[in-house]
């Protein structure tokens, strides 16, 4: 049985320790990437001008970036702001959440800003 010289073992283990990481970002949580401006339909005219309506919606996401899910968190919201919310929840689109360099599920709050302005 032979033996490795000593400088072709280290050499070895420092490559297989040392190896520089490809990942700028080890971990990272999940984000939208783009937000579609949905569409308002019917309805938003019994919302008052001027009113600010928050909908918070949870979406969970695969860790291929798709929407697995979208679920409404408001509960005191007119129904047409909350119909909106879960539209561009649904039609947005996500980056995965990272854990170790590699693409996991997770969930995301989005929230939705309605400002109806007339």
């Amino acid at each position: 049985m032979g033996f490795l010289p000593h400088a072709l073992l280290l050499a070895a283990v420092t490559q297989a320790v040392a190896r520089p990481t490809t990942c700028p970002a080890p971990t990272r949580t999940a984000r939208a990437l783009y937000v579609s401006p949905g569409d308002l339909g019917p309805g938003v005219e019994f919302i008052p001008s001027g009113t600010v309506v928050s909908v918070l919606v949870g979406v969970r996401i695969a860790q291929s970036g798709r929407l697995l899910s979208a679920k409404l968190l408001s509960h005191d919201v007119p129904v047409n702001a909350a119909t909106y919310a879960l539209r561009v929840a649904r039609e947005s689109t996500y980056l995965p959440a990272l854990k170790e360099c590699k693409p996991v599920s997770s969930m995301l709050v989005l929230t939705i800003d309605y400002y109806p302005f007339w």
